[in-house]
């Protein structure tokens, strides 16, 4: 990571400072998209847990019946996680846009 920082400061060197603020926009967007992208793993595989634990009660109907409740209030959760996350990033997004004048 501090080998592609070095790598994209470099070439930084004599750009605008325009450039430098779009560069800087660019780097928390990619943060932003990878810190995304770890909570998207995290609910897929809580959801492949679900599976494996729903598969496991085949037979037993009331288990079934109190896990697809469980399982349907824990997947709304991760849905509002990810949806709250969503709109933080954009929030911080847009707020430095605006304070970099690049809204």
């Amino acid at each position: 990571a501090s080998e592609q920082s070095s790598s994209n400061m470099s070439k930084l060197s004599g750009a605008s400072r325009r450039q430098m603020d779009e560069f800087i926009i660019d780097e928390m967007r990619r943060k932003q998209n990878e810190r995304l992208l770890t909570v998207l793993e995290e609910e897929q595989y809580a959801e492949q847990v679900r599976a494996s634990t729903l598969k496991s009660t085949q037979g037993n109907e009331s288990e079934m019946e109190r896990l697809g409740k469980l399982f349907a209030v824990e997947r709304a959760r991760a849905s509002e996680r990810i949806m709250r996350v969503t709109a933080e990033h954009e929030m911080i997004l847009v707020s430095r846009m605006n304070m970099l004048g690049l809204s």
